[in-house]
């Protein structure tokens, strides 16, 4: 028979038991470890293969950025099996001639022989001729223009007076239509040497790299005032709003723009914060702002802006196409209802629909896209409610523009305006000044406002040109009166 010893009256099976139930525990404890791990893991997994199926139809990432054969790409439209060109039937549209005041050299050409038999000696006077006009430009060539400052004695004093050079004649060898010319060449996004051999090879003008830099500079300085009054009436205009990176001396820049319909405003600045919208927008902005949702537009109160649905829409397609269930059915439901605003806008736009007819049919969308918010903002996926509530915060901005006239539902109108620019620091690699960066901003302007406009805008330079040469008014950059 066996003989236990009992030690301060305890049973070994109960200190057994203790000991068992404690190594439980612990396997509880890491089994609560690891499911935790596993969970954060698989959350992981998730956010990286969202990350990895982005593309510009999800995300606001640039289609340059989507692979060949990516699913953000435009499927290749399919033959039709018609030769290119126009079609039978389509309305053909010719080149208008130009007024006879505008025709330099006219000549009439007179059949002499008949091409049917021959007969020699045809005379008379068509007077439904065969217009042909042929366009060409004047021959090449630099004007040189010399001035001979004189200096002479003066009889009673011997002072010797130099002459001085004639009002609105430049103090460097740059002509105003040459300048005006050189700043054109610069905003079509040509490097300083290739404006520099553009000249050389039209003209015969030795321009170097740095004339071609004093000459930005110069034309900087005279278009100052009627950029800064652009910006000043966009201030009282509806505008659409977007920046853009940019590089100063290889400092990372934001370039800003805002654009109404016929004027645009350029700055580039060192931030992309609330501070930088206000240097753009001014304190007083009294229009509507329509941008994506960065914070840094806070600043307009929400009455006062329109938040952009094309970039909401790939948000939503993001959210559908992500491998979160959650996400996935509320980023469905989002999408179709953001097809079906864009269907009655469009509608709108054809004339298919009054704006009252429009605010009616939009009741349903506005509805279910507020509820599908409510309920995603109650997810259990963190990323997915934090992204539903920020835009119920938002959500009198969604709206505003099926309430008020002449708003777009999107920023498009900005981001076309931001194109050149970006076409531009990717050739040049930014600027290496302030002053440089200065220009930029000021010529996109100038060369943006006037395009709006349908203006020249080479003789809207040389005419800024002139004027501050001679220390008067600028002209204009605000839209033209109509004339009566």
């Amino acid at each position: 028979m066996p003989i236990f010893h009992f030690m301060d009256g305890q049973d070994p099976r109960d200190l057994r038991i203790a000991q068992l139930e404690r190594e439980v525990a612990e396997l509880k404890e890491l089994v609560a470890q690891f499911t935790e791990r596993a969970a954060r893991a698989e959350a992981r997994v998730a956010e990286l293969e969202d990350q990895l199926n982005r593309n510009s139809g999800n995300s606001s990432r640039p289609p340059s950025s989507d692979p060949p054969g990516h699913p953000g790409k435009k499927p290749e439209r399919k033959s039709s099996g018609r030769k290119q060109g126009g079609q039978p039937g389509h309305t053909g549209h010719r080149r208008a001639l130009f007024p006879a005041d505008k025709v330099t050299k006219s000549q009439d050409i007179k059949p002499t022989d008949c091409e049917k038999c021959g007969f020699q000696g045809l005379t008379g006077h068509d007077n439904h001729a065969l217009v042909h006009q042929v366009m060409e430009i004047p021959v090449f060539a630099l004007l040189v223009y010399q001035y001979l400052l004189h200096a002479l004695e003066c009889p009673r004093c011997h002072h010797v007076t130099r002459a001085k050079l004639p009002p609105g004649v430049p103090e460097d060898t740059l002509g105003v239509r040459l300048t005006a010319l050189i700043a054109f060449l610069s905003s079509l996004h040509l490097g300083k040497r290739v404006v520099s051999e553009v000249l050389a090879q039209l003209f015969g003008a030795p321009v170097s790299p740095a004339s071609v830099c004093m000459a930005e500079q110069k034309v900087s300085q005279a278009v100052a005032m009627p950029v800064d009054a652009v910006r000043d009436h966009l201030m009282t205009q509806n505008v659409n709003g977007d920046e853009t990176g940019w590089f100063e001396r290889n400092r990372r820049k934001w370039l800003w723009v805002a654009v109404s319909a016929s004027c645009a405003y350029f700055l580039i600045q060192g931030s992309r914060n609330a501070a930088a919208a206000v240097t753009l927008l001014g304190h007083a902005f009294a229009g509507i702002l329509t941008t994506d949702r960065h914070g840094a537009y806070n600043v307009v109160e929400l009455r006062r802006r329109q938040v952009c649905w094309a970039h909401l829409l790939r948000d939503f397609q993001g959210m559908a196409d992500s491998s979160i269930k959650p996400c996935r059915q509320l980023g469905l439901a989002l999408v179709a209802q953001t097809q079906q605003l864009f269907h009655l806008w469009h509608a709108f736009k054809r004339g298919e629909m009054t704006r009252q007819e429009l605010q009616l049919a939009m009741q349903p969308v506005m509805a279910t896209v507020t509820g599908t918010l409510h309920v995603g903002s109650r997810a259990n996926t963190k990323k997915l409610s934090r992204f539903c509530k920020g835009l119920l915060r938002l959500e009198p901005a969604l709206w505003t523009f099926v309430r008020d006239e002449g708003l777009e539902p999107t920023n498009n109108r900005a981001e076309r305006t931001l194109r050149p620019a970006v076409i531009w620091r990717k050739l040049s690699h930014g600027t290496q000044t302030e002053a440089g960066s200065l220009f930029v901003g000021r010529i996109l302007s100038v060369v943006t406002t006037l395009r709006q406009q349908g203006r020249n805008v080479v003789q809207w330079l040389v005419e800024a040109l002139t004027a501050h040469a001679h220390g008067t008014g600028p002209p204009s950059l605000l839209p033209q009166p109509a004339a009566p």
